[in-house]
């Protein structure tokens, strides 16, 4: 090939690059991101979260559409406006839906309140705070809880009490394992202040959607203050806790506890109660509690009665 064919085909690819710039030019698409920026690019893909494109500069561009709008149609680079976005993999660019939170604290506050007058003055007021959370690895329950109450004009109750106790589960293996403490206040017990904790094992005897009965058995320790016996007393604990739901509304609860010392044989301590809960408004977190409860002590001290029963009806709200 001389050189004037060689200027000729020199010449035709300058004209074919001017004119593929000249269209590419002309069939260019615009961009405007969410911070005011215009970008002319290539739209290669739309789908229903992104804009594919390609950059003369920045190269190939994966735009999330909540941060860009296309100005120019799409059908400018060739694509049909009426065709089904092609399905894409997700990538960093996307969102990512929020993750719940694992574990969440449900709370109850009770209230509850009764007397009499005429022949016979009595009142009694109590309240109660409970909060539990729940997760795959752990259930954890606090409730502290006061009681005051009076006939003919003289204090007959004044008691506080707060605990706390911790389930760790293992998978879906029914054995566990927990860790319990209690502070309780009683101006009518041999003692003013008495404090106790006890762990161990534990076991799912009953797992349902409706019913659960949980047995737990371990060592603890407790001390009173005030009263005969100052000293820090060893102790073991049996338990049981049971819950059925009887309804989509009703629930009843159960459980007993007993401590026998190891230090004073044959003393114990052992405490039991039932109880039904009735939701009356679940939009505003409104429940009905009723139910029983006893304390026992095998050696209460001098001019105090072994058994403490209560009986209780009370409001609750969640919140």
């Amino acid at each position: 090939m001389d050189v004037r064919a060689h200027k000729v085909v020199g010449f035709g690819w300058a004209v074919f690059l001017l004119l593929a710039a000249t269209v590419r030019g002309a069939a260019a698409d615009q961009v405007r991101l969410s911070t005011g920026e215009v970008l002319e690019v290539s739209v290669v893909r739309l789908t229903d979260s992104t804009i594919v494109a390609d950059h003369p500069v920045l190269g190939p561009l994966v735009i999330p559409r909540e941060h860009a709008a296309l100005i120019s149609p799409p059908w400018s680079a060739g694509l049909d406006p009426t065709a089904e976005p092609a399905p894409t993999a997700k990538t960093d660019a996307e969102p990512q839906p929020a993750a719940e939170p694992a574990v969440q604290w449900k709370r109850s506050v009770r209230l509850g309140l009764s007397g009499t007058e005429g022949n016979a003055e009595s009142g009694s007021g109590r309240v109660g705070l409970e909060a539990r959370r729940s997760s795959a690895a752990m259930e954890t329950a606090f409730a502290a809880g006061y009681l005051y109450a009076t006939s003919e004009g003289a204090r007959t109750k004044n008691r506080a009490e707060a605990g706390v106790r911790n389930d760790w589960r293992f998978g879906e293996s029914r054995w566990g394992l927990f860790a319990q403490g209690k502070v309780e206040y009683d101006e009518f017990q041999d003692w003013n202040l008495r404090v106790s904790g006890a762990l161990g094992p534990s076991y799912q005897l009953i797992r349902s959607e409706a019913t659960s009965l949980r047995g737990r058995a371990g060592l603890g320790l407790s001390r009173e203050f005030g009263g005969e016996s100052n000293s820090v007393t060893p102790e073991a604990i049996v338990g049981l806790d049971f819950e059925h739901k009887v309804s989509e509304r009703t629930a009843l609860t159960a459980g007993v506890e007993w401590l026998p010392s190891l230090s004073e044989v044959p003393q114990f301590r052992a405490g039991g109660h039932v109880g039904v809960t009735t939701v009356l408004d679940r939009a505003a977190g409104m429940s009905l509690h009723a139910g029983i409860a006893d304390r026992y002590d095998s050696g209460p001290g001098a001019g105090v009665g072994r058994n403490d029963f209560e009986y209780f009806v009370t409001l609750g709200w969640d919140f």
